[in-house]
């Protein structure tokens, strides 16, 4: 019995918190399979290819607001693309989800 009781107020004191105890999900900037690759890019030729792309500052960035800090540090956007050829060029790009 006493067993039981602990654990309703564990429970109940889980519930209680913010969120249900829950944490909310990391804030991915390019969910999805085929646009997942987060850059930071100078120029976007209508979401086919992107010139100037380097990879973000910040590899994790925890919102979409300091996603694209982050790129504007450095004077770029951030894109989400499909492909990035390593030459600073990438190819269908989209923005960002949440931006």
């Amino acid at each position: 019995m006493k067993f039981f009781a602990t654990a309703v107020l564990f429970a109940a004191a889980a519930m209680a918190l913010p969120g249900g105890g829950r944490h909310p999900a990391p804030y991915d900037p390019c969910p999805g399979a085929l646009l997942s690759v987060p850059q930071c890019c100078d120029t976007d030729a209508l979401g086919l290819v992107a010139l100037g792309c380097v990879n973000p500052p910040n590899s994790n960035p925890s919102s979409a607001r300091q996603f694209a800090d982050c790129c504007r540090s450095s004077s770029r956007r951030p894109k989400c693309c499909a492909v990035t050829t390593g030459l600073e060029a990438s190819l269908l790009c989209i923005d960002p989800q949440g931006l």
